[in-house]
């Protein structure tokens, strides 16, 4: 909930002192991910780049989305500096999708607050990037035997028939 406030907050502060707009940018490699099991972690890699004049550090993250499940900061990227004009293509976020969440596409969105130097007039920079989690369907496993003794029933009355000619 901090966090929550925390981006809104510096939201809607804006990007005073920021050159013509510019914003650190968070580009993922792949937004979308499909196929995900329930029990299983999907990790999110992507790049950062501070198009500034000067270094922006990565200060705090996090999600906001309505997901039924967290996302989590991969914490090596906590406090990096990002130097003037450049990026760092690292891993993000990991997405933690318990056992039992419902099949269906999960939306959400995750970013940073990246801090200027200290001392600097600058305001903080805020990155985000949208993201979708595809969960699959997978069958409980009552139905998985009763499909099995099915189709094995269907085998031995088949057999027998031929047999049987």
């Amino acid at each position: 909930m901090r966090k929550a406030a925390l981006l809104a907050a510096i939201a809607v502060v804006g990007l005073v002192g920021s050159p013509a707009g510019a914003q650190v940018t968070l580009t993922l490699d792949a937004s979308s991910v499909t196929g995900v099991a329930p029990g299983s972690t999907v990790s999110f890699s992507g790049t950062l780049f501070n198009p500034f004049a000067w270094s922006m550090t990565v200060v705090d993250a996090g999600g906001l989305s309505s997901l039924p499940f967290g996302a989590i900061p991969a914490v090596a990227l906590l406090g990096t500096s990002i130097a003037p004009g450049a990026s760092v293509h690292t891993a993000m976020f990991d997405v933690v999708v318990p056992m039992g969440t419902a099949a269906g596409t999960y939306t959400g969105n995750f970013g940073f607050v990246l801090g200027p130097p200290a001392g600097s007039t600058a305001s903080p920079s805020l990155p985000f990037a949208g993201f979708q989690v595809g969960v699959a369907t997978v069958p409980e496993p009552g139905t998985v035997a009763l499909l099995a003794g099915g189709l094995a029933g269907l085998g031995v009355t088949t057999l027998r028939r031929r047999r049987a000619r």
